[in-house]
């Protein structure tokens, strides 16, 4: 069996301190059966690379020197992806979980 994900989430982040740690927590406690990595591509000047750091150690942290836009950030981590699918969301979106359908307000 092979160790690669078979999906790898980007995340784009910029000054994403206050929401980062619920976007995170919700895509770690996924009900998926295979291998998935999540990585964060952040280029603050803020705290939030020392807290993807220190409260999510499995995400991988690719941190920009200088401020990038999300679509640069998007595709430095599908650079860096090892899963053959790419998933891609906002440091501040929640993910729901798999399985679960997404309500629509009528």
């Amino acid at each position: 069996m092979s160790d690669l994900p078979t999906c790898s989430v980007v995340v784009p982040s910029y000054r994403s301190a206050r929401t980062i740690a619920a976007c995170l927590t919700a895509l770690l406690h996924q009900d998926f059966s295979r291998a998935y990595e999540v990585i964060v591509v952040d280029s603050s000047p803020d705290e939030t690379p020392d807290l993807v750091r220190r409260h999510f150690p499995q995400v991988r942290l690719i941190h920009l020197a200088q401020q990038t836009d999300p679509a640069r950030a998007r595709n430095i981590g599908a650079q860096h992806a090892r899963g053959a699918v790419l998933a891609f969301i906002d440091s501040d979106c929640t993910a729901h979980p798999i399985g679960l359908p997404v309500s629509t307000a009528q």
